[in-house]
């Protein structure tokens, strides 16, 4: 297929994916009507351009994107990883400092656990459990503790976030760079509201449950339960370092009650 400034389509190298969540309905339609990368030429009556392979799942960026919008795969390919990390981690914890423990921690478990994480992170946390349970050893190794220690005090002993903290802290921070969007989302009325007064911004409203744990969603919902001070942060980044802010913002996920996060995430 050439286009006019001259580039081919390696229909070889290509795949398409339809994200849908009636995958059977859709398949159906590409099996009588498949895609094919048509050439100069082409006899449409007597076609046999090449067909576009579809795939169900696609390795992107080092992201796992899956045709059902789910995650599965991506968080299994991470769970792997993160094992081998923390056999890494319990090898060395009776003969390393916890201060090389905790540079091994970050450089590989919280590495990965970060990449992408405003993508995966909002997913359904019956799927998410297998990587907080992995994280909660590697802490663990970092201080020798007993498998059965609580992993709560260890986190804020080591100054290290929980994966919940840490998606929360993430979207909070990402969202600096967009301050666009919860301009968007404050309420449009001129009323005054104690919803308008107290800076909240108005929560998204999604037909699916997919939709609704996306980042953007998670972000409306954290930011509401935000200090006033936190909120005109936020207003006010054109005058504020941006390393101030995210500092801030750590602390102030760090000290928030567990309750309230699972609030957010439910």
């Amino acid at each position: 297929m050439d286009a006019r400034n001259g580039l081919v389509l390696n229909s070889s190298k290509t795949k398409f994916m339809v994200f849908s969540k009636q995958q059977q309905s859709v398949h159906a339609v590409l099996e009588n009507k498949p895609i094919r990368v048509h050439g100069d030429g082409c006899d449409e009556n007597n076609c046999r351009c090449d067909i576009l392979e579809e795939v169900r799942s696609y390795r992107y960026l080092g992201l796992i994107l899956q045709s059902d919008l789910k995650y599965n795969l991506h968080i299994e390919s991470l769970r792997n990883k993160l094992r081998a990390s923390v056999a890494i981690l319990s090898r060395l914890r009776s003969i390393a400092s916890v201060k090389l423990n905790k540079i091994l921690y970050f450089s590989l478990i919280e590495s990965h656990l970060n990449y992408m994480l405003t993508v995966y992170g909002g997913t359904f946390r019956t799927r998410i459990k297998s990587l907080t349970i992995l994280q909660k050893k590697a802490v663990r190794c970092i201080v020798g503790a007993d498998r059965f220690a609580h992993s709560e005090p260890i986190f804020k002993k080591l100054s290290i976030l929980d994966f919940n903290r840490l998606y929360l802290h993430k979207i909070l921070k990402h969202m600096i760079a967009y301050s666009g969007f919860y301009h968007h989302h404050k309420p449009q009325h001129g009323f005054n509201t104690r919803f308008r007064l107290s800076g909240s911004l108005t929560v998204p409203r999604h037909t699916t449950e997919t939709l609704r744990r996306t980042f953007s969603t998670h972000f409306v919902s954290i930011y509401n339960i935000l200090p006033a001070e936190m909120k005109d942060l936020y207003d006010n980044l054109y005058v504020i370092s941006p390393n101030y802010v995210d500092r801030k913002i750590k602390l102030f996920i760090s000290t928030l009650p567990t309750q309230e996060i699972d609030g957010v995430l439910r």
